[in-house]
């Protein structure tokens, strides 16, 4: 290997993207199910990047959320220890820049919890309030 190079990822890096990418997809559907549009996929804002960007009329305007997504393969139910305040802020932080960015009357943040269980997912929708 030349130096600079960088070394191949490894089977569990490889594997945990992997289980990522299922749960922003699953995350995703469960979004259309609730009638959201998807505005788009890890979106970088100032405050960092947003895995889902959701949108909707509400009938008195745009609406948005933005969507953040937690997975796990290993079926440990303590993903909410991975929202810390720091991460809540930061979550919130994209959300008013979402909501300056795309004019809407209303933004929220939502967490959505994904665990795998082999060929399917138990999925959690939760609304953050804000800080």
């Amino acid at each position: 290997m030349k130096k600079g190079d960088q070394a191949p990822p490894s089977a569990a890096k490889l594997a945990a993207r992997q289980v990522g990418l299922r749960g922003e997809a699953a995350a995703a559907a469960l979004a259309v199910e609730r009638g959201w549009l998807i505005h788009g996929r890890n979106l970088r804002l100032r405050a960092g990047e947003a895995d889902l960007i959701c949108v909707r009329d509400n009938g008195d305007g745009p609406i948005g959320r933005v969507v953040e997504v937690k997975s796990t393969a290993d079926g440990r139910n303590e993903m909410e220890q991975r929202i810390d305040l720091a991460k809540r802020k930061r979550l919130w932080a994209m959300a008013k820049e979402l909501a300056t960015r795309l004019e809407l009357i209303e933004v929220g943040v939502v967490v959505v919890f994904c665990v795998m269980e082999s060929d399917a997912q138990r999925l959690t929708w939760l609304e953050l309030d804000p800080w």
